[in-house]
């Protein structure tokens, strides 16, 4: 797979992520595993991962000590600079 090939996928992966976390649809606190949202979004997990990093540096997602992605809990004021 080309390296476009793969920005393409990672940049899908990136837009529904981040869709469905805004939406509520992954709740704050959920474990972002890169393996299962692979398979669910029928991608293999370099997307995912380049995904997972992309989200953290727009504050949507965090790593933990542990190396693994959840879902950040945002407060009101995060919300505001989302979409301020």
């Amino acid at each position: 797979m080309s390296a476009r090939a793969s920005r393409s996928l990672s940049d899908c992966a990136v837009a529904t992520l981040r869709e469905e976390i805004l939406s509520g649809a992954v709740a704050p606190g959920t474990r972002l595993s890169e393996a299962p949202v692979a398979r669910r979004l029928g991608v293999s997990r370099v997307p995912v991962r380049e995904a997972l990093v992309t989200l953290e540096s727009e504050g949507l997602v965090e790593f933990r000590e542990t190396g693994r992605a959840f879902v950040k809990k945002l407060s009101v004021r995060d919300f505001g600079e989302l979409y301020g």
